[in-house]
């Protein structure tokens, strides 16, 4: 601004000393001159007006925001980071790196809700069912099914009849050997709640002591062939120290259901603390192809629907009795 300023007043300069010459002693050249003086002090006077440059930078005073003019506008706010994705604002390029605040998922530590989860005790899952096999044991389907029970790690119950036991002894020692657990369930799989109090015991007792010499031990659980109990029925078994056992879910494999109908049986009616009924001897005309067909595929849904497959006595908190 100043170089401009001094520019034009050479200018000035010029043009009043070309005026002088010609002009040069007439009357008017002093009147010329003293204009052309007044002229240039005007210019000195202005041009000192202007501010000078210092080197510092100018100090202005910043006035505060307005409380309303402080309020976060929508496209304004923080985007909300998770540990799993990239956080961009909208608008903006997706390619920006953004550091998140590692969740406990990310650092691989449990919150305290996460890790006291109701129903579950050291890392067990919160629900439970048994798998049950009753009239065995036999050297044809009882063989099978403890084969498919060892290929998944998964531990049953076995209600076995007295005529059986005596006839295939050795299935019954494997049986226990695997892990599985045993009960009584009758001599001859007759209808016991029919039968007189002394006549149920010696049908009980007799099982019992055929265990008692196979395996040196005899069963505390006991099944009612048929499901069918009397009060005489429940007394002997109750003051024999026996525990009766029932069952929540009969899959109907005795009466020749398809494996799909016996899949959809156990969907309906299965639940925490439940007891699945099948057998491992008899069936319609003598065949159980379809518990074995049956069984991996519901030992595969029980687990993914986060059952835990457990024997009658660990059951909790009860036991599904009829």
């Amino acid at each position: 601004m100043r170089e401009k300023r001094a520019k034009k007043r050479r200018k000035l300069w010029a043009v009043w000393m070309l005026a002088l010459f010609i002009i040069g002693g007439c009357a008017g050249g002093k009147v010329i001159y003293s204009s052309l003086f007044m002229t240039i002090n005007a210019a000195d006077q202005e041009e000192s007006l202007l501010p000078q440059a210092s080197g510092k930078p100018e100090h202005k005073e910043i006035e505060p925001i307005p409380a309303e003019a402080a309020v976060i506008k929508k496209d304004d706010a923080p985007a909300v980071v998770h540990s799993d994705s990239e956080a961009v604002k909208p608008g903006e390029n997706k390619d920006k790196a953004i550091e998140a605040t590692p969740t406990p998922q990310a650092t691989g530590k449990q919150t305290e809700k996460e890790s006291a989860k109701p129903g579950s005790e050291s890392g067990k899952p919160s629900k439970q069912i048994a798998l049950t096999f009753d009239d065995g044991p036999d050297t044809k389907y009882t063989p099978k099914i403890l084969d498919i029970l060892k290929q998944h790690k998964v531990k049953a119950t076995f209600f076995l009849v007295g005529r059986q036991i005596d006839l295939y002894p050795d299935i019954v020692k494997r049986i226990v050997d695997e892990g599985h657990v045993i009960g009584n369930h009758s001599w001859g799989h007759q209808q016991l709640n029919k039968l007189k109090a002394e006549d149920i015991k010696h049908d009980l007792d007799k099982t019992d002591q055929l265990l008692q010499k196979i395996l040196g031990t005899a069963p505390k659980l006991f099944r009612a062939p048929y499901g069918a109990v009397s009060d005489t029925l429940k007394d002997e078994v109750k003051s024999s120290g026996r525990e009766m056992i029932g069952w929540s879910v009969d899959t109907r494999d005795w009466a020749g259901e398809s494996p799909e109908d016996m899949m959809k049986t156990v969907r309906r009616q299965m639940g925490p603390g439940g007891i699945v009924l099948m057998h491992s001897f008899g069936g319609k005309n003598g065949k159980l192809d379809n518990t074995v067909e049956l069984l991996p595929k519901l030992i595969r849904e029980l687990q993914d629907d986060g059952y835990s497959i457990v024997t009658v006595p660990e059951l909790e908190p009860a036991r599904t009795k009829r």
